[in-house]
């Protein structure tokens, strides 16, 4: 009895007739949670959940040694249930038949296997339900399993595919030569591998992604390769409708005739046209990955530059939507730009950069300059020969007053020679405003 009560397996001595427990382990006290006492007060049909009818039954066959393996769920003194597996058989107990029964709790065993149920369950219903079409295939390449969206893509029934190969199916040759290959090699490495083809669809050509996962035995060999083709046709077009987008405004960026430049947050040039790196002296390597303000802004100029980035990040664009500052070039040179500029916003309308195209106006702002000096001058020359011209009548006056004068000074001699002297500087007066009269006409014409 001392090995009965030391074993670690927990085992019980029942009564085969009422199913009273007669005896327990120490193992068995420590899973049921009762006292020996208690569980001696006890019969089989307190523990076990199945019917009673059930439970004799079980115990006749192990009497009879006719089936010595049950699978039962068992309560516990706390009330939960256990599922349990029990090996049964006769015994002789104190001078009588009994039954010596040992038990083992398999209730983690089957709740696994309730979850592995479960998530096949679950696996199948996805694989079913997917618009991704999934099928497996054995060595010889032929169908073991196709879904219903692999059904609806070709638009014929499943249970057609099933033992044929793509060939016997009928398409193309092309087609089915891709997936020998493809899939042979598959077989052979055990390897994963991705592909993308296209295919004759109901509608017209389908372009699909093509996954193989292969399936092994114990001994590590494929047995057998499962592939998931998933429709990326129109991804696929939508993707080349953004890429001829793209190469349009790279088009775009390319022949225009001015600056455009793009520069994120942290004010580091992000873009660059032809018409930038041509303005700059620089290539587009050398300008992109910039701060813009520490390399291509005058010095005395970029706290006013970086104020005006500053309100653009805020996202209040209007403020400074236009505006006119100077860059320098890589010899040195400044040129003046005038900016447009609009904010760059992310997914979530964040603003993460600003968007500027730059009109290079250095030569135009000279040449207002220029304008702006000759309007100066002809204003000047306007008034200069408004003046000549009134100082020359003035002078006329004085001359003639003079020569009447003259005409009734003969009887004073050294008077009138004076007053001829006065006379004569009037007429080199007179004479020294005609070149400004003349400079003044020149520039009214």
């Amino acid at each position: 009895m001392d090995f009965f009560k030391n074993i670690s397996a927990a085992a019980l001595i029942i009564d085969p007739e009422h199913g009273n427990i007669l005896d327990a382990n120490n193992a068995a006290l420590r899973f049921y949670g009762y006292s020996l006492e208690e569980i001696q007060s006890l019969s089989i049909q307190d523990i076990n959940t199945f019917p009673l009818p059930k439970i004799r039954a079980a115990m006749q066959q192990a009497k009879d040694e006719s089936r010595d393996h049950f699978f039962f769920k068992h309560r516990l003194a706390n009330g939960e249930s256990r599922n349990v597996e029990v090996f049964s058989g006769p015994i002789e107990y104190r001078g009588r038949n009994a039954l010596y029964s040992i038990i083992h709790d398999i209730s983690q065993g089957v709740k696994a296997e309730e979850l592995l149920n479960q998530s096949e369950d679950r696996y199948r219903a996805l694989v079913e339900n997917s618009d991704d079409v999934i099928s497996r295939f054995d060595r010889q390449l032929k169908y073991l399993y196709l879904n219903p969206a692999g059904a609806t893509l070709t638009g014929k029934r499943q249970e057609e595919f099933i033992g044929k190969t793509q060939r016997e199916m009928g398409f193309p040759d092309e087609l089915c030569d891709l997936f020998e290959a493809v899939m042979n090699k598959a077989f052979e490495t055990g390897q994963s591998s991705r592909h993308e083809f296209t295919m004759p669809g109901i509608h017209g050509p389908v372009t699909l992604d093509w996954l193989l996962n292969p399936e092994f035995a114990s001994d590590g060999s494929v047995i057998s390769v499962v592939n998931h083709l998933r429709d990326v046709t129109a991804h696929r077009q939508a993707k080349q409708a953004i890429e001829i987008e793209q190469q349009r405004a790279q088009t775009y960026l390319n022949i225009a005739s001015v600056m455009m430049i793009a520069i994120d947050c942290g004010q580091t040039v992000t873009l660059a046209n032809p018409k930038t790196c041509e303005i700059l002296g620089y290539t587009e390597d050398e300008i992109v990955g910039k701060k813009w303000f520490d390399h291509f802004i005058p010095q005395n100029n970029i706290k006013q530059t970086q104020k005006i980035f500053e309100q653009l990040m805020t996202g209040d664009e209007k403020l400074v939507e236009y505006y006119t500052s100077p860059i320098i070039t890589k010899t040195g040179d400044e040129r003046i730009i005038e900016w447009h500029n609009s904010v760059i916003r992310d997914e979530s309308g964040a603003v993460n950069g600003v968007l500027c195209s730059g009109n290079d106006v250095t030569d135009l702002k000279k040449m207002e300059a220029q304008f702006n000096q000759a309007q100066k001058m002809e204003a000047i020359g306007t008034l200069v020969g408004g003046i000549a011209h009134d100082f020359n009548n003035m002078l006329a006056a004085i001359s003639g007053n003079i020569t009447l004068i003259e005409m009734d000074l003969d009887a004073h001699p050294k008077l009138a020679h004076e007053l001829s002297q006065v006379n004569e500087l009037c007429f080199n007066a007179a004479d020294h405003c005609c070149p400004v009269k003349e400079l003044a006409a020149r520039k009214q014409a």
